[in-house]
């Protein structure tokens, strides 16, 4: 007879035990034996219950009344805004910022497991101690025992001082933080501000001031990876812009410095056609005075709102928590809070605009400009949703309740959202957006793959020859590590002729260990993806990248690593022919039957709206 005792294994290892019912937590293998189920399984089989349930989840904490009012009402900062929509619950990055998310949706899924089960003993095996907490929490809602085995802690790589930082209480972080940010950012202060308060441009855009094209940019032009061929379409059109960006540091741009040179050539060479500045240039003493005046506030409100979120949230609380003081009483609410009122100075210095246009990723930034376009009561606003669109990238998706919401410190909504292609607002609308506040333009970031869309490449490769394989890399060190050290292990059991290109992204470079091989052929390049197409047979990503669809669109074969302790973040999860490998041995065994492979005609037009004439954007653009 089985044992009334189950046992979550949250680790890597494929590891059971006879005597008990085993829950992989990391795990998608399919359950071969009676007492075994994978945790990752049961998500995407319940996927869209699951997804719905946590986002209701989210808003509900919104909706708390703690004495009388919302947890909404209780962190409002100015009449019309509330901070809770700058929070990390609400921005819900599960992939970088807030990883707990997962754990929490893998919760559910085991809570809806067990209702049909008859367990007496919950045991987890775990080196996750908030997880512990939350799954105890449970046991004892479920009036059974429970039993902790505690796996040593994971080690990550850190400087002795981010070390110290990372432990330090999130309210001395908070000063810390921004003491850091205004001796590195305030040499940007002033950039661009005297143009744009002359500015006779009625349309501006809030970018990010990286990925540029460097050497177009000393001559003068802007052009950069997310708008492309639009700067040009604008000047072509006679139309005058102003473009404010949130300065990412680079490999190309490492520090604020070059940063301020660069900018200032772009704006001296472009003859008063675009007007750049960045964020920054509108730091003050009166924004750090109410940045921390609000701060402050906060903390006041701190424990009332806290308990109020631990009540609500039961057994996920300990899941919830670390995000909760980051974003109320720490770095990240500091840091968003100084946002707000940077955004609130840019937007009442520029003249009023008819038109607004940002890079649309739901981050909590994006909210806090919203509210500050808003209320200075600037034009149209449209967020374009420049990538793709990815199903468990929560980020993009909100419980539909919120979208009929209607009081003064309602949910900071653009105008419009511009979706680049169908899938990306099937992903919108599966998602409960309302469809007429979705508008279709071309894919800006994607226009160099329709010349392969509709080629005909069935062409059967030979062992005969080298077989190019494309690997490219993340822009998370995490997920290139895990993607590099697969491949590693897969080297030694490959049998064929192969030759990977690996290509890094610009913000992670690649170690070196992962470079060299004495049996198979490597090369690094920093090459375009378009230049690299016709050469490679197949592509091999992380599970996160967007870089995928590009070889998937013109018809390569793509092979993607699925990180089990994260939900698939894959934009072609779903996708027919893609292979997703958890193993050496299942790459391994694609690439030695690499002879059989062929590449297929373009399937760029099932996912995005191509024009190199930019027809949609013109439209947009010139409407009034």
């Amino acid at each position: 007879m089985m044992s009334r005792t189950v046992v979550i294994w949250d680790t890597a290892k494929d590891v059971t035990n006879s005597k008990y019912f085993n829950v992989m937590w990391q795990s998608y293998t399919a359950p071969i034996l009676e007492n075994k189920v994978s945790i990752p399984q049961l998500v995407e089989e319940n996927d869209d219950e699951l997804r719905s349930r946590y986002l209701s989840f989210i808003y509900d904490l919104g909706e708390v009344k703690v004495k009388k009012n919302r947890i909404i009402d209780h962190l409002k900062i100015k009449s019309n805004f509330s901070y809770w929509w700058m929070t990390l619950l609400v921005e819900k990055c599960n992939f970088l910022k807030s990883p707990q998310i997962d754990n929490i949706i893998k919760l559910m899924a085991f809570d809806k497991w067990l209702n049909n089960q008859n367990f007496t003993k919950i045991k987890i095996v775990t080196h996750n101690q908030q997880l512990a907490e939350s799954v105890k929490i449970l046991s004892e809602q479920l009036d059974v025992e429970f039993e902790l085995v505690r796996l040593p802690a994971q080690r990550v790589t850190e400087t002795i001082i981010r070390r110290i930082y990372n432990i330090l209480p999130e309210i001395i972080k908070a000063p810390i933080m921004l003491i850091y940010y205004l001796i590195d950012r305030w040499k940007l202060k002033g950039i661009g501000v005297d143009r744009i308060k002359k500015t006779t441009s009625v349309t501006t855009f809030i970018s990010y001031f990286f990925n540029l094209d460097i050497e177009q940019a000393n001559h003068g032009a802007f052009k950069d990876r997310y708008w492309t061929e639009l700067p040009d379409l604008l000047i072509k059109n006679k139309i005058k812009s102003n473009w404010l960006h949130l300065f990412v540091k680079s490999e190309f741009l490492p520090t604020t410095l070059s940063a301020k040179k660069l900018i200032k050539k772009i704006n001296k060479l472009q003859g008063g056609a675009q007007n750049h500045l960045f964020l920054d240039s509108f730091l003050s003493v009166a924004v750090i005075r109410q940045t921390i005046s609000d701060w402050i506030a906060i903390l006041f409100r701190y424990r009332k709102i806290k308990l109020g979120i631990k009540k609500q949230s039961q057994y996920f609380w300990p899941l919830l928590r670390s995000d909760v003081k980051a974003s109320l009483l720490g770095s990240v609410g500091m840091k968003n809070i100084m946002f707000y009122h940077l955004f609130k100075s840019a937007m009442k210095t520029l003249p009023n605009q008819k038109k607004g246009f940002y890079l649309l990723e739901n981050q909590d930034w994006e909210f806090g400009f919203i509210a500050a376009w808003r209320e200075f009561e600037h034009g149209n606003l449209t967020g374009v949703a420049h990538s793709s669109v990815r199903y468990w990238d929560l980020r993009y998706f909100f419980d539909k309740k919120i979208y009929a919401d209607g009081n003064s410190l309602e949910f900071p909504l653009p105008d419009k959202v511009a979706v680049n292609g169908k899938v990306a607002k099937q992903q919108y609308l599966d998602g409960g957006y309302p469809a007429d506040s979705l508008v279709e333009v071309e894919a800006l970031r994607y226009l160099k793959l329709d010349k392969f869309n509709n080629c005909d490449k069935a062409t059967v490769r030979s062992n005969k020859n080298i077989n190019y394989i494309l690997v490219l890399g993340d822009y998370l060190q995490k997920n290139t590590t895990l993607q590099m050290q697969l491949l590693h292990k897969a080297c030694k059991q490959i049998t064929v002729d192969v030759h990977f290109i690996i290509k890094p992204h610009p913000m992670n470079p690649i170690s070196q260990q992962y470079c060299n091989n004495n049996k198979i052929k490597m090369t690094v390049t920093d090459k375009p993806i378009d230049e690299l197409i016709d050469k490679v047979v197949m592509a091999y990503t992380s599970s996160v990248t967007s870089a995928a669809i590009d070889l998937y669109c013109v018809g390569k074969k793509v092979v993607t690593i699925l990180d089990e302790t994260t939900l698939n973040l894959s934009p072609l999860r779903g996708c027919e022919s893609i292979s997703f490998v958890s193993s050496p041995r299942e790459f391994s065994n694609i690439i030695n039957n690499i002879s059989k492979i062929k590449d297929v005609t373009g399937q760029g037009s099932d996912f995005f709206y191509f024009d190199k004439h930019l027809t949609k954007w013109k439209k947009i653009i010139n409407n009034n």
